[in-house]
């Protein structure tokens, strides 16, 4: 945890923790959000009060970054389309649009589900056509001519298996596009 000077939290820090301990569904006192926070009741008080003015006015609303040069502006927009929905609305309307994932994130998953996440731990896409073009979207990387999930990838298969749960239980997924 960062300290600041006189030893104590930084304010920066105490809502990080905050955030981080906050999860939807679960009720906590600030008694109990101070304690998984690391953080005093006052700081927590004083956290929680700003996070709940701060929701009152990002209601249907969100900052945008937009790099202007050497200088970067911030902007506050209306959400639009899905932004404005709930998490579950999302899923239930790419499952509507897309009800199956494509290849490509099978691929992805299959890669995730069988550990092809590093340069050590690799597997071969036997579709060449499918693996350039995993590789020119930035999904996958290469060594020593075995794919592995980049940073992006990872995050997609990982998106992926959250709308698609049931790649999971399909074995399809784990042998469709590559060898390990």
């Amino acid at each position: 945890m960062t300290m600041g000077v006189n030893g104590r939290t930084s304010f920066d820090e105490a809502v990080r923790n905050i955030v981080g301990v906050l999860k939807p569904g679960n009720g906590m006192n600030i008694a109990q959000v101070a304690r998984a926070a690391d953080v005093s009741s006052r700081t927590a008080k004083k956290v929680l009060t700003l996070l709940l003015d701060i929701c009152e006015e990002f209601d249907g609303m969100k900052i945008t970054e937009h790099n202007t040069g050497p200088t970067r502006t911030y902007i506050m927009v209306e959400k639009a389309g899905l932004e404005k929905v709930s998490k579950e609305i999302r899923d239930m309307y790419v499952r509507g649009k897309f009800p199956e994932a494509t290849l490509e994130q099978r691929c992805l998953v299959g890669l995730l589900l069988n550990g092809a996440t590093s340069r050590e731990r690799t597997a071969r896409i036997e579709d060449s056509k499918l693996g350039k073009r995993l590789l020119k979207l930035k999904r996958v990387a290469v060594n020593n001519g075995g794919f592995y999930l980049s940073d992006f990838g990872l995050s997609v298969a990982r998106g992926t298996l959250k709308t698609y749960p049931e790649l999971v239980e399909h074995a399809y997924v784990t042998n469709e596009c590559f060898t390990i």
